[in-house]
């Protein structure tokens, strides 16, 4: 644990905590009151003594016993507010003593098939409390973004395109420098890349469900999702029939760890495993942090003697151990029995998870960057009619990892970007529905304890949220009907966020990223302007240089729906299928060509030049009928375009095709 966060911590929290009415003036009055009238006789100098020590000691031992519960970043501290905080965790649950999470759970299952319990009605003592039971509060986010890798190699490379500049994100293909690596059928590829000359080092045999990969230096680990049935956890629901079989997590999600510093002889060395289906990870330097979602099917079942029952366990390569109590938080707000199970992996150790918590809460998405780490789950309120977004914030430190405060707010998000954190402030963008269902688009703004400072809201009604981006004080959002409103806001003064321009083009940018200094890439959809009818793929890039005239300078419509056919792209839903550099002005990405005639789809790999205010195809692969991803990457003079058991080679200098390889 970090000393100075513990220290900022105290600073933040001395003010807030209320000590026992025991130990205030009037209570220790009272006390010795009490004592003068028991023993009939004066209190001695002594006495008093004794009793203002111990109640000195007793402060002292509350504040510190306090402030461990919680955590911030010691980076982001601003003036404490004189508003409550959204939510304030409270004291653990005590090591080894389930008794809290047995009787939360029970109470749910008490309630099963209600909508939305509220765990403060089950009178277990919550892990949060909501801001004077405020439903909506505020909201948080951050990024910036950088394809260049910091690695160190022997070449310049490109890494995976992630969210925030160093923190990576797992993907299925990776490069350091000198090497490629693939996930591909059911196998692992390391390939030499060499001055465009290509060697297979080694190819590994997987015999699991891979999902995606991280590199770190000699370290591999490779994701895995698998599913066990009720009865290899010694559940009895549904034994008789066991085409129905469910167990208390039947979802697990693992890291396979590879020792790669021979290329040629990768010695795969230790598995982690935690129950849950995967949300997402995150490797921040040295460390790999991952969350998962785990259900308790089988509530029939709990026991209170075996917290295994209802408790989410990890394992150390197949040693099965429940997350200890002192680590599982109570989320103020639950309607299933699911927990949001956050640990963190130092990869010096891949023997054992370093930390492991857990909240009796919902999980969908996440965002990071170094410092925070913010799970969401999008949620929806039948009896209000209402769909919100909660939040839960962790402060990460290495792999030291803290539960900081939970809130949550109005509307859903669309992904990933919709969040972002900037100077200590969340920043979130959200739909929402009208009284009369029509969308509406909204922006918050969160201080590092997640209390609301500003917002905007009820934007661009009757309009979806196609695609978000934040850089620095600025905010980008894209909303759709018939055409495409980008607005541009000034998030600066963090209670006022205010709308600098908005502009109106046909189609709508699915993908932003910012491409150098003051332009702004867009990738998505063509639209017919009076029908909104997606029309094809469109590139766009928008000048922002003045943030009030934003103006789209240049676009490029490089395919287009027909009668006969009708074309996608990876990149239209997952960022790291896009690759964009604008210090090489080089844009690339997959997309697809399916004909509604032959029933057959066919795929492209294509990469654009940026120069001049002008996109130009400079070359186009066919891919053939590939069912599976590709990435695009570069490695010194050379880029590869990365698919199935296949790499093609380009030179920079021509983007003439120099090599293709099936491996």
């Amino acid at each position: 644990m970090n000393n100075n966060m513990l220290l900022n911590q105290i600073k933040l929290r001395s003010e807030s905590i209320i000590p026992d009415e025991k130990l205030s003036p009037e209570g220790i009055e009272n006390s010795l009151s009490n004592v003068k009238k028991s023993s009939g006789k004066q209190i001695s100098f002594a006495a008093v003594s004794f009793v203002l020590i111990i109640c000195l000691i007793s402060v002292s031992f509350f504040t510190t016993f306090n402030f461990w519960k919680i955590s911030f970043d010691p980076k982001n501290i601003t003036p404490k507010s004189t508003a409550p905080p959204a939510f304030v965790p409270s004291v653990p649950i005590p090591k080894s003593n389930y008794d809290t999470v047995f009787k939360a759970v029970s109470g749910i299952k008490q309630k099963y098939g209600q909508n939305d319990t509220i765990i403060n009605d089950l009178d277990i003592g919550t892990g949060f409390s909501e801001k004077n039971g405020q439903a909506y509060s505020g909201a948080p986010a951050a990024a910036s973004d950088s394809l260049r890798a910091e690695l160190s190699s022997d070449e310049e490379f490109s890494g995976t395109n992630t969210q925030v500049s160093g923190v990576d994100e797992a993907d299925i293909v990776k490069a350091d420098g000198n090497y490629i690596y693939t996930l591909s059928g059911e196998h692992l590829l390391i390939v030499e890349a060499k001055n465009g000359d290509l060697t297979k080092m080694s190819d590994i045999s997987l015999d699991f469900s891979y999902s995606e990969m991280y590199i770190s230096g000699d370290t591999l680990a490779v994701l895995e999702q698998s599913y066990e049935d009720l009865i290899a956890y010694g559940g009895k629901l549904y034994e008789e029939d066991r085409s129905y079989a469910h167990g208390p997590f039947t979802t697990k999600t693992a890291l396979h760890f590879y020792d790669i510093s021979d290329r040629a002889n990768p010695l795969e060395t230790h598995t982690l495993a935690q129950d849950g289906g995967y949300i997402s990870s995150r490797l921040v330097n040295n460390t790999i942090y991952l969350a998962t979602n785990s259900y308790v099917y089988d509530l029939e079942n709990i026991d209170k003697k075996e917290p295994r029952t209802f408790v989410p366990s990890t394992y150390a390569d197949e040693k099965q151990a429940c997350v200890e109590s002192s680590g599982i938080y109570i989320g103020s707000y639950v309607d299933s029995v699911n927990y949001v199970n956050f640990s963190s992996i130092d990869l010096d150790d891949t023997s054992k998870f370093y930390c492991t918590k857990s909240i009796l809460g919902n999980g969908s998405n996440v965002y990071c960057n170094d410092t925070s780490f913010y799970v969401v789950s999008d949620s929806y309120d039948y009896e209000n009619d209402t769909y919100s977004t909660q939040l839960f914030k962790y402060a990460i430190d290495g792999p030291d990892v803290m539960m900081l405060a939970e809130t949550k707010v109005k509307g859903n998000i669309l992904n990933q970007f919709s969040m972002d954190e900037y100077n200590g402030y969340f920043r979130i963008v959200t739909q929402s529905y009208s009284s009369d269902y029509h969308p509406e688009t909204n922006l918050y703004i969160l201080d590092p304890e997640l209390n609301l400072t500003g917002k905007l809201e009820r934007l661009a009604k009757n309009e979806n949220v196609k695609s978000v981006r934040f850089d620095g004080d600025i905010g980008y959002f894209v909303t759709f009907r018939n055409t495409d409103p980008l607005f541009t806001v000034d998030l600066s003064d963090t209670g006022n966020p205010v709308i600098l321009n908005e502009l109106k083009i046909p189609g709508f940018s699915e993908y932003l990223h910012p491409f150098g200094k003051n332009l702004l890439l867009g990738f998505g959809s063509d639209a017919d302007v009076d029908s909104g009818g997606v029309t094809g793929l469109k590139l766009s890039m928008f000048d922002v240089s003045d943030k009030t005239d934003v103006r789209e300078i240049s676009t490029c419509v490089f395919e287009q729906n027909t009668d006969n056919q009708y074309v996608s792209s990876d990149a239209q839903y997952n960022h790291k299928a896009i690759f964009a550099d604008s210090s090489k002005n080089l844009v690339g990405l997959m997309y697809n060509r399916y004909s509604y005639v032959t029933g057959v789809q066919n795929n492209y790999y294509v990469i654009f030049k940026y120069d001049n205010n002008t996109f130009t195809e400079t070359a186009k692969i066919n891919l053939g009928q590939l069912k599976s991803s590709a990435r695009g990457l570069y490695i010194g003079d050379y880029f590869y375009v990365v698919y199935y058991r296949t790499i093609c080679v380009l030179s920079l200098n021509d983007f003439e095709l120099a090599e293709k390889v099936i491996f």
